[in-house]
C-alpha cells in the first residue's frame, strides 16, 4: 500500500479470486486548478507504477466533480469542469 503525504490518494495491490487488481482510491480537492494539477499526478503515477499487464485498476473515491450532467446533476446549473478532461485520460489507460 502507497499513499500521498496530503491522504488524497492511496494506491492499494489486491489479488481477488486469482485477479490481480491495483485499487485506487482518490479525493480531490473541490477546487479546478487543483483537481488539474491533481489528476495529471495520479496519471503520472499510474504510467510509471510496475504491474503486470494483466492487473485490472480500479479508482474510485470522491473526484469532486459531474461526469455526465445528465446522470450526475440535479439542480442548479451543473457544469463539466476542465478537470475532467484528466480523468478521461485516465480510464483510457
Amino acid at each position: 500500500m502507497r499513499q500521498d503525504k496530503e491522504g488524497r490518494v492511496i494506491f492499494l495491490e489486491a489479488l481477488v479470486q486469482d485477479q490481480k487488481l491495483l485499487l485506487v482510491n482518490i479525493y480531490t480537492s473541490n477546487k479546478t486548478s487543483e483537481q488539474t494539477y491533481f489528476f495529471d499526478k495520479i496519471k503520472e503515477e499510474l504510467d510509471n507504477i510496475d504491474i503486470d499487464d494483466d492487473c485490472r485498476i480500479i479508482i474510485g473515491g470522491d473526484f469532486n466533480v459531474i461526469l455526465d450532467p445528465d446522470l450526475d446533476g440535479w439542480g442548479g446549473k451543473p457544469k463539466l469542469k476542465e478537470s475532467v478532461k484528466q480523468i478521461e485520460n485516465i480510464c483510457l489507460l
